[in-house]
């Protein structure tokens, strides 16, 4: 993992090929996606293959804090694909109304109203446009 740390915030290139983004601030969790999405090219953390799942488990064993992700209360990941069919290295337990954060080496559920840390994705080497 190469990191670049701004004043705002920080940026990485992650083991999963894609580019990372995150700022020292809280967000509330139902705001995150949004907020991804102004930065071009960036979309809130998907974490779909194995390779993303180990960047988001590097990132949060380095920072500690808890980050949003972009898991839906329907099961499904930004990138539509269904959570029970990709290969996870965290647990998790589906309830409905919440956003998802990784927090202590799980996914687990949060308000929309709590504060969550931003991690914003881009993915360079494929061209994927969020």
């Amino acid at each position: 993992m190469m990191w670049n740390t701004t004043d705002d915030g920080s940026f990485w290139l992650a083991v999963d090929g894609r580019l990372y983004l995150t700022f020292s601030s809280t967000v509330k969790a139902g705001n995150a996606k949004d907020l991804c999405s102004q930065f071009p090219g960036f979309r809130l953390g998907v974490f779909s293959a194995l390779e993303s799942m180990a960047a988001l488990k590097e990132f949060y064993d380095r920072d500690g804090t808890q980050v949003s992700v972009d898991l839906s209360t329907s099961n499904v990941w930004g990138d539509g694909v269904r959570y029970d069919q990709t290969k996870s290295l965290y647990d998790r337990t589906f309830v409905s109304n919440y956003n998802y954060v990784m927090l202590d080496g799980t996914l687990t559920h949060k308000g929309r109203r709590e504060d969550v840390r931003l991690l914003c994705q881009a993915d360079l080497a494929n061209a994927e446009h969020p």
